[in-house]
């Protein structure tokens, strides 16, 4: 009957270890994942903005003065910083950029 009683003891503290760490990992995939999604929603923010930016200076081109095109380096190179360079699409849009 003793071993039966250890038996259980043992059977209940491994479950309970197990349930313990699938619960600790879980959360902290969780937690990677919300920080990963709130990382990407900052990123895609950023492009829009460079992208408003870009848009409004590029109208002025023409008319522009050195401090637009200077703007518009500047707005080239972050978005050259913040897109993939192995990624062809994502090159085009950098050189395309550039070609403003």
């Amino acid at each position: 009957m003793e071993d039966f009683s250890t038996t259980h003891v043992a059977t209940i503290l491994g479950s309970a270890v197990l349930a313990a760490l699938i619960a600790f990992f879980s959360k902290g995939r969780e937690e990677r994942m919300t920080c990963v999604a709130e990382e990407r929603r900052r990123w895609r923010a950023r492009l829009r903005e460079i992208a408003s930016r870009t848009s409004a200076l590029a109208e002025r081109r023409n008319d522009a003065d050195g401090k637009t095109m200077e703007s518009l380096r500047a707005l080239a190179a972050d978005l050259e910083t913040r897109l993939n360079p192995s990624d062809s699409f994502d090159q085009k849009i950098v050189g395309e950029m550039k070609n403003i």
